[in-house]
């Protein structure tokens, strides 16, 4: 399978961006970073893919939370007919996915849903931090680049426990008053 996508899929992710592959079986593909967060692109070429339209349902966790039902649209290139779709990983919990055709036809895998791991994206950046074993310039650059992104995430996380805690001081002073 080819890591690169020129199809449709391409106008879901900001210019600039490179899309690798991050799973792939003989029914879907995923591109891009599997952390909490971040947008996807699912691309299905499973046993419905003749069908007209291709509909995925998808949750969080056993319970299916945030479950949400949208049409993948309809790509072909290199001579391979596929759907595909974006969507932004909300939780960190395993992501559930099935397909159905407009035939009410379902592809489950077999009868337990696929689901893929989502990963905290600091826990992520965690780890490839500690793993980095490539020339010192390039892991000085790799781990800039990090650095960068975990304080970012680190600085909003940091802002929004603060206003959290300002609304709460806020409302027991007005209690007081």
């Amino acid at each position: 399978m080819n890591n690169s996508i020129s199809c449709k899929c391409t106008t879901y992710i900001k210019k600039g961006n490179n899309l690798k592959l991050t799973f792939s079986n003989d029914t879907f593909s995923i591109y891009g970073d599997l952390n909490k967060g971040e947008n996807i692109i699912i691309k299905y070429y499973g046993k419905l893919v003749e069908s007209n339209k291709i509909i995925l349902n998808y949750g969080y966790g056993n319970l299916w939370l945030d479950k949400t039902v949208i049409y993948l649209d309809l790509c072909t290139h290199s001579d391979e007919k596929c759907y595909c779709t974006s969507l932004e990983l909300l939780h960190t919990e395993t992501l559930y996915l099935c397909f159905m055709d407009n035939n009410n036809n379902w592809d489950l895998n077999g009868s337990s849903s696929y689901s893929i791991t989502v990963e905290d994206s600091l826990n992520t950046l965690t780890k490839t931090v500690l793993d980095i074993t490539v020339p010192e310039e390039e892991y000085i650059s790799k781990f800039n680049f990090l650095f960068k992104k975990l304080k970012n995430k680190l600085l909003n996380f940091l802002l929004n426990i603060g206003s959290a805690f300002e609304k709460t001081l806020n409302k027991k002073n007005s209690d007081i008053y």
